[in-house]
């Protein structure tokens, strides 16, 4: 399998950086070119928000509770 290049200088070693904006809440995964610094591509952080939509879940569930300090989940059953 041909090694991947840096498509401006045709380095061959790259890593990872974390991308954010002035105003995201958020940042991003890209990988860049280790000589140059070129962005090559972009991963999306999935682990990160679902971690967040996971917090946000447990407090809607705190919040529906059944008044007496027990989970909403725990209703369910």
């Amino acid at each position: 399998m041909p090694a991947s290049s840096c498509p401006q200088c045709a380095h061959q070693s790259f890593e990872l950086i974390y991308l954010t904006s002035g105003n995201a809440e958020m940042s991003i995964r890209a990988v860049q070119c280790e000589r140059c610094g070129a962005i090559v591509g972009v991963l999306d952080d999935l682990s990160s928000k679902l971690e967040s939509i996971d917090e946000r879940l447990k407090a809607l569930e705190r919040k529906l509770g059944d008044g007496e300090g027990k989970p909403y989940s725990a209703l369910k059953d």
